[in-house]
């Protein structure tokens, strides 16, 4: 579940959304990933309860994305498409958040492991979705694997979820 929705599904659609915002507006809508989870919280963890001011804040939050957008100045398809597209991926991500607090983190598995399974888990799931075109002309050695497994995987995205998996452990 977390390697769908917090990789694969995510990642997709950032790409794809990204593709057909720019970056700029992509980058503002993918903002909303923290005010999704807090409504996903809300409504699936117990102990995550939406108050007035918590109700207000991302109502305010919201209508600044929606402000961001102009959607009434007329979105084009390609546009709607992105938008779409980022907000399916930040939704996600939260369903990833939440899942990980209810089921992965109680179990008592390092984050260490948690984070490795799921990244190798992506990669599978992943593979078949992967535009391979042009990839023969990369200058590919086993120094230029390395980087990339490093670099990308263990040190970018595999660091950050082992950090996220130990701080969902403390809360």
């Amino acid at each position: 579940v977390m390697s769908l929705a917090a990789n694969v599904l995510t990642f997709h659609c950032f790409m794809e959304g990204t593709k057909r915002l720019g970056a700029g507006l992509a980058g503002v809508i993918s903002g909303s990933v923290p005010l999704m989870t807090a409504l996903l919280a809300a409504a699936f963890l117990p102990g995550e309860r939406l108050g007035p001011r918590r109700a207000l804040a991302l109502g305010l939050s919201f209508a600044g994305i929606v402000v961001i957008l102009e959607p009434w100045r007329g979105l084009p398809s390609e546009a709607l498409a992105g938008t779409a597209a980022m907000f399916l991926g930040a939704l996600g991500y939260a369903v990833a958040f939440v899942y990980a607090r209810c089921f992965l983190t109680p179990g008592g598995i390092s984050p260490l492991g948690l984070a490795a399974l799921q990244m190798a888990m992506a990669a599978v799931l992943y593979a078949p979705l992967t535009d391979w075109t042009g990839m023969a002309s990369l200058p590919w050695t086993p120094e230029t694997a390395a980087s990339v497994i490093l670099g990308l995987g263990a040190l970018g995205a595999g660091a950050a979820y082992v950090i996220y998996y130990a701080l969902i452990e403390a809360i």
